[in-house]
């Protein structure tokens, strides 16, 4: 149910508006850090500040968010010859130890987890999903080789290749319960990604860099035109209607597009260094040519280059509002901003050095982390800095944030002028602010009317409420801001 706050203008206050700090990012920040040990730690959008820490897990191998409902997160980890942690929003907990080293971790349709190990030759098994999470392990699968890739299906599945009968492709599905392995020869697995539902495309090392592809029911690169020859697949992403878009070394940096063929797009790039496939389709890039390119593909086929001597990509991320945030190296560490084609330095974006880490929050805001212990926040417009001490920040994942609490509202200021009315009363962005109004204030309830026409601005914690007198002949009028949950 929707909440309501209504804040009555019976008592006018005067002053200033209240300057109140307000976050309303979607989204917390889950990550695995080198400080005291190995460090698990969450970072709440809300407070802007670490509200949960657990040290001495050792190197943070693999990390994934868990959709299950029973718990946040679950990491791969070296402490104990190798553990899986899982994090349930308010503690952590070990279901299981002497793993070894770890290739990946998945999730299953059904909330079941795929994990991958190098224990016994390469091994798979599965963690039951169940409360507590993942203390029931079954389907031990040993000497797989080198497990390269592994994703989650968005049919409920889990796809990898291994190294196994010189590269094979791996199904899970059943809720881990069925393993199928199709084809063989492929080489290594560099690049693995979901083109549609359970349809997934490789780039492989055979042939001299090969596409392959599983349909549903058998992998392999038949009907593929120039499905081979492509050098190493440096970058891969999925983009729209089955179509997905590689940057590989052929030809000195070469975009191909894969639509059921492999077209060459152009070349001359260089190395492929960062590649991100955008919610419109479009893909942004960062490649070696011209001293670091920001490059763009639009529609598949169409490239651009944005801007160069950008020095060495470290991270992209899309926003939630579409803009893309890119760290580089260009002076001592940018960050830039890339709306549409065009490319901006935000306030306080300069010398933050090496960006290790970076990931989009909600609300066009994202958390950043930088390889000497700094974690920070880009607010939409500014770069701030939340702490500092961390170490290195191994594995980040984002997790949904707790509701918005509900706001304090005040009213801070009231102005009227002959035909008009300004109210600045507290709160936050999230909320819906509505003015209304009553000339009999005796008649309850009943006699409130909505404000008509009004316009409402945001800043820092203030709603800043304009508005024509609604009734110019009548004594007395009371005012009142209604602020209800989206």
């Amino acid at each position: 149910m929707k909440k309501t706050f209504l804040i009555v203008a019976t008592t006018l206050l005067s002053g200033g508006s209240l300057l109140v700090p307000s976050y309303s990012a979607t989204r917390d920040v889950v990550f695995g850090s080198t400080l005291a040990g190995g460090t698990f730690a969450k970072y709440s959008s809300a407070a802007n500040a670490v509200i949960f820490t657990s040290p001495g897990w050792g190197t943070f191998e693999e990390m994934i968010p868990l959709n299950n409902g029973d718990a946040e997160v679950m990491a791969a980890v070296t402490v104990n010859t190798g553990s899986l942690l899982v994090f349930d929003g308010t503690s952590t907990f070990q279901p299981t130890t002497i793993w070894s080293n770890w290739f990946g971790l998945a999730e299953l349709g059904n909330g079941n987890v795929v994990t991958a190990s190098t224990i016994d030759g390469g091994n798979y098994s599965v963690r039951d999903g169940a409360f507590p999470y993942g203390y029931a392990g079954f389907g031990y699968s040993p000497n797989w080789g080198t497990i390269y890739k592994m994703i989650s299906l968005s049919n409920g599945n889990v796809a990898s290749g291994t190294s196994d009968l010189g590269g094979s492709f791996i199904l899970q599905s059943n809720g881990g319960m069925t393993r199928q392995q199709f084809s063989n020869v492929w080489g290594t697995f560099q690049q693995l990604v979901e083109l549609s539902d359970g349809i997934v495309l490789a780039g492989t090392t055979a042939s001299s860099g090969s596409f392959a592809k599983f349909d549903g029911a058998a992998f392999n690169g038949v009907g593929i035109t120039n499905g081979a020859g492509w050098g190493n697949f440096e970058q891969m992403v999925a983009i729209d209607n089955g179509r997905a878009v590689a940057g590989v070394s052929h030809l000195g940096g070469t975009l191909v597009m894969y639509d059921g063929n492999a077209n060459q797009i152009n070349t001359g790039w260089g190395t492929f260094e960062q590649m991100i496939a955008l919610s419109n389709g479009d893909i942004v890039f960062g490649s070696t040519l011209s001293g670091g390119t920001i490059g763009k593909v639009t529609n598949g086929t169409t490239p651009s280059s944005i801007s160069t001597a950008q020095g060495t990509f470290y991270a992209m991320a899309e926003l939630s509002d579409g803009r893309v945030l890119i760290a580089d190296s260009q002076g001592t560490g940018a960050i830039l901003v890339l709306d549409g084609n065009s490319l901006s330095v935000p306030s306080n974006a300069l010398g933050w050095g090496q960006i290790d880490q970076m990931a989009g929050i909600g609300d066009g805001e994202a958390f950043l982390t930088t390889n000497d212990g700094e974690l920070l926040r880009f607010n939409g417009s500014s770069v701030t800095q939340i702490s500092t001490g961390w170490g290195v920040v191994e594995k980040l994942v984002t997790v949904t944030a707790p509701a918005a609490p509900a706001p304090d509202v005040e009213i801070a200021e009231y102005t009227q002028t002959s035909d008009a009315v300004e109210i600045k009363s507290t709160g936050n962005s999230a909320w819906a602010v509505t003015p209304e109004y009553t000339d009999d204030p005796v008649t309850g309830e009943a006699g409130w009317m909505v404000v008509g026409v009004f316009s409402n601005s945001y800043l820092s914690g203030t709603n800043t409420t304009t508005f024509d007198v609604p009734v110019t002949n009548a004594p007395t009028l009371q005012y009142r801001i209604r602020q209800t949950e989206p």
